[in-house]
């Protein structure tokens, strides 16, 4: 009775959705309809193509392989001496847990599939209506619940358990993938809903059972010592980073709708919106983060840095990181090396160069390439005197300063949103690797 109890809503909500797919289909096809003819003006084809993409994050094969393969490379980096015990026993517990969670969500599913036998829409007739051909083998009637919605969502909830603190993004992100199934024609929404609830019903039974019986299955948040909130960002980031990879299609969506035809983007080098952010807010974050600390250490300005008093090491640290990041990393590096061509230049947007993922090595563009925002880069910058003062100010200022310079720049036309995920990523980078190889010895 105790189970019930825990999981009673989640059974009523499924009952509801079971007992829905035998009344009417009119709601499921409309909805059906509405994401297979995704229509947001011209770039709307790159979006189907996004979702087409990655509707293959809901297949299992991934997470098994991935579960299944670390757990001998934990036992060989054990052996090596080159991961402590503790980390050892959290990790291998966590892979144990994800290979029972996910074959146990996989089971359920498959049982109801194969009983229910419902029609998926892309073979349905439209003269027969609706079919349903219980206790059937043929995958065609095994729409009804959605297994890759079942498999995407179990793993949410197992990351939502190690993040607790970003798993509504994390459970978002399962949602947008579990919708791709839809628009690839492949389930009904209501067959998404249920997928959805059979994860939470079978996470919630197997955490009561291990609570009881076997508690180092249960899986359990990550107990981060320091730095909590650039971990859960940055981890984000990652997950909004390899779905630009599978789908990188959105990239060209996304700056599609800042783009008007003949070359013409949202914003222009004149427009205010522009010239506020990167000929006045820019140089002067740079004079902010460059030169006010040497000042502070002769003039009474501390205040505008929360009192912090700037040490001849901690300025060094400060230059080091940002010119390395700024100039070396991004500058000569990417942007000289990567070769990816900016929207502006490209032929889905007016130009007459060839579109390239974030990942790919390009010749399309020879200098000052696309890869990654510069400028987006300056503004997450901040994440320097986040390290140094330890002021979580600077942190959401590098946050939504790095972000928005970053969206002007896309609304311009001059970078991708990849561009800007991935500017974060490594400036964050870098000045993490800079602060514990010099600045964490040599910083007050």
């Amino acid at each position: 009775m105790g189970v019930i109890k825990n999981i009673r809503i989640e059974l009523i909500f499924f009952s509801l959705v079971f007992i829905s797919i035998f009344l009417s289909i009119n709601i499921d096809v409309g909805l059906y309809f509405y994401f297979s003819n995704l229509n947001y003006g011209s770039g709307a084809v790159y979006l189907i193509e996004f979702f087409k993409k990655i509707t293959e994050l809901g297949n299992s094969f991934w997470y098994f392989a991935l579960f299944i393969l670390s757990l001998p490379l934990l036992f060989f980096l054990n052996k090596l001496k080159s991961i402590n015990g503790d980390n050892y026993q959290f990790v291998k517990n966590f892979c144990l847990s994800g290979i029972i969670y996910l074959s146990t969500t996989g089971i359920v599913t498959q049982i109801i599939k194969h009983v229910v036998g419902r029609i998926r829409p892309n073979y349905i007739n439209s003269v027969d209506g609706f079919g349903f051909d219980f206790f059937s083998t043929n995958s065609n009637f095994h729409s009804f619940p959605s297994g890759h919605a079942s498999t995407i969502f179990i793993i949410s909830l197992l990351l939502g358990s190690l993040l607790p603190k970003i798993r509504y993004f994390l459970y978002g992100v399962a949602i947008i993938i579990a919708i791709s199934r839809v628009v690839v024609g492949a389930h009904f929404t209501t067959d998404i809903v249920a997928g959805i609830l059979v994860a939470i019903i079978v996470f919630k039974i197997l955490n009561i059972f291990f609570q009881k019986k076997y508690n180092f299955l249960k899986p359990k948040p990550i107990n981060y010592k320091k730095n909590n909130m650039l971990g859960n960002h940055f981890i984000g980031f990652v997950i909004v980073g390899i779905l630009l990879a599978v789908g990188p299609t959105f990239d060209l969506f996304f700056s599609n709708l800042f783009y008007f035809g003949n070359k013409q983007f949202l914003l222009q080098s004149t427009s205010i919106t522009t010239i506020v952010f990167r000929d006045v807010l820019l140089p002067i974050s740079l004079i902010y983060i460059l030169f006010l600390p040497i000042i502070s250490t002769k003039l009474p300005i501390k205040k505008i840095f929360f009192d912090y008093d700037f040490s001849i090491r901690s300025i060094v640290y400060v230059w080091i990181s940002l010119v390395f990041n700024l100039i070396i990393v991004i500058n000569v590096f990417l942007k000289g090396f990567w070769g990816r061509a900016r929207p502006n230049d490209i032929i889905q947007l007016g130009g007459g160069d060839s579109f390239t993922p974030w990942y790919k090595l390009s010749e399309a563009c020879t200098n000052n390439c696309s890869f990654v925002s510069g400028d987006a880069a300056v503004g997450f910058s901040f994440l320097i005197l986040f390290f140094i003062t330890k002021k979580s100010f600077y942190f959401y200022l590098a946050f939504a300063f790095g972000f928005f310079l970053g969206l002007v720049r896309v609304a311009e036309g001059g970078h991708f949103l990849s561009d800007v995920i991935f500017s974060f990523l490594i400036t964050a980078t870098t000045t993490v690797c800079v602060f514990y190889f010099y600045g964490k010895k040599n910083v007050n």
